[in-house]
């Protein structure tokens, strides 16, 4: 997804690549994404999250969250923010620190 720089707020700004290449609103593609990465892309797309995970949940849960319409690069950072969350847990699906079964999807 292409994303509108202008329509993401600053502080979340240099998250636009990630959002580029992991921003997809399927589930079951999304989980298909993160199987097919490598430990190394998971991890940085979760430290990268994290280290910005306040200014993103300023933007993620403040008015705009309420919206009936919210803008595709809202959607696209909340797709971000699912994808985090899913390469965290294949990390650590990954390491055996979580039982094995189905992630994501």
């Amino acid at each position: 997804m292409k994303v509108d720089p202008t329509r993401v707020p600053e502080k979340v700004r240099h998250l636009i690549p990630l959002v580029e290449r992991w921003s997809v609103p399927e589930d079951g593609e999304r989980s298909d994404m993160m199987e097919a990465a490598t430990d190394a892309q998971l991890r940085d797309l979760t430290d990268a999250v994290t280290e910005s995970i306040d200014e993103l949940d300023d933007w993620l849960c403040g008015d705009e969250a309420a919206s009936p319409d919210p803008s595709d690069e809202y959607i696209a950072f909340s797709c971000l923010s699912m994808a985090a969350c899913l390469a965290d847990v294949w990390l650590k699906k990954r390491s055996g620190s979580v039982p094995p079964g189905p992630v994501g999807g």
